[in-house]
Order: C-alpha cells, then sequence, then structure tokens
C-alpha cells in the first residue's frame, strides 16, 4: 500500500530519500529528474513538493543526514573529553564510521556536490566550513598544550587527517576482512600517531574507548 501525505507523512519521506539516494548513485544528479524520483518510490510529484522544494534540496538533506551526525559526534567528544588528544581520537573514529555507514550518501554528495547552487550551495558549504574549522581547532589546540606535533602547518595536518577518515567511503567494502569499527579503530590510532602522539598513550585511549565504541 502507498503512503499518502495524510497518514504516513515520515515514511513518505523516506521512501522519497531513499529513491533520490539510489537514482542520485545509480544515474547521477542531473541525469535524475524528479519524476524519475516520484516513480521509483511510487508516489506522485504533489508528495515531493510537499517535503522538498527541489531536487537540490534533497541532495542538500542527503548531505545533512551524515554531516548533522559528524557534528553531533564533534559536539560530544568536546563535551565529554577536555584532551585534545581524546578529542581527535573520538571524533576521528566517529568520522570514519559515520563515512562507512552512510557509504552511499558521502559517494553521492563528493560526486554531486558542484551540482548545488544559490541558497542550497551557500547553506552546505557554511555547515561544511563549521565543521572543518572545529576539527581544526582541535588540531591546533594540541599543538599549543604540547600533545600534538605536526610540522610547520597545523592546517594542513587536520586536513590530511581529516580526509584519510572520510576517504573510507571510498574503498569500504561490507564483505572485505575488517568490520567498520576495526577500520574506524586502526583510523584513529593512525591519526594519533601522525599528530606525533605515542604509542602507550594511544593504546591508553584505544582501551577506555572500549570494543566497538571507537567513537
Amino acid at each position: 500500500m502507498k503512503p499518502t501525505r495524510s497518514y504516513a507523512p515520515e515514511m513518505t519521506r523516506q521512501l522519497l530519500m531513499e529513491a533520490a539516494l539510489d537514482l542520485f548513485a545509480e544515474r547521477g544528479f542531473r541525469e535524475t529528474s524528479i519524476q524519475d524520483v516520484v516513480e521509483r518510490a511510487g508516489l506522485t510529484k504533489g508528495a515531493f513538493y510537499h517535503h522538498f522544494r527541489t531536487k537540490e534540496d534533497a541532495l542538500r538533506i542527503l548531505h545533512d543526514a551524515f554531516l548533522d551526525l559528524v557534528t553531533v559526534e564533534q559536539d560530544r567528544a568536546l563535551a565529554e573529553f577536555s584532551s585534545p588528544t581524546e578529542q581527535l581520537w573520538h571524533v576521528t573514529s566517529a568520522i570514519t564510521q559515520i563515512c562507512i555507514e552512510y557509504q552511499k550518501h558521502v559517494r553521492v554528495f563528493y560526486r554531486e556536490r558542484h551540482g548545488l547552487s544559490g541558497d542550497v550551495r551557500v547553506a552546505v558549504l557554511a555547515k561544511r566550513r563549521v565543521f572543518t574549522k572545529r576539527f581544526q581547532d582541535i588540531v591546533a589546540r594540541g599543538i599549543a598544550a604540547g600533545e600534538f606535533s605536526v610540522g610547520p602547518d597545523a592546517d594542513v595536518a587536520a586536513l590530511g587527517v581529516l580526509g584519510t577518515c572520510i576517504w573510507a567511503y571510498q574503498w569500504y567494502r561490507p564483505d572485505g576482512r575488517r568490520r567498520p569499527e576495526e577500520i574506524a579503530d586502526q583510523l584513529g590510532r593512525m591519526a594519533l600517531l601522525s599528530v606525533g602522539v605515542g604509542p602507550d598513550r594511544i593504546r591508553a585511549i584505544a582501551r577506555s574507548a572500549g570494543p566497538g565504541d571507537p567513537g
């Protein structure tokens, strides 16, 4: 039975988002029309426009689905831990797992982000700047506290670590040898090593996180 706007608005929205995500991944953003989306979802254009203003709006929401989770994990790390070393561990581990869990979302966004324009593009870029700046601030505070040693440019170090974590969306395979939490653990350790944290400190932080909870 098809959901209706009157009785199942959240289900309708979810069906539309899943259809948009699948089609953007299969065909590309520009090659997918709103009609394609509603046909895949088994709905109508009226239902689409009830939930989204434009096709770009749907792409923005797909982006926000994973970036909002990253922001929550940043908030958690900053609130729960005073040490930049612990904050960096938890944030990098969490980003890795989120990019794996939302692999299709991240892939679609990075491939199709140039399709965004106007207010939607401005909003997406503003949110990403805030997220990136907070990550850079963790590294800068680690250097100031004497916990990190990264060379002449803190921002290069921060962006290098961040890129390593995000890039997991490109190469992760569900049938691979390692589970997402194991990959997050390894990349979290690598992140701390790359900014000069000693092995003993890294092992202590990894143990305190507990199995399956690197973030």
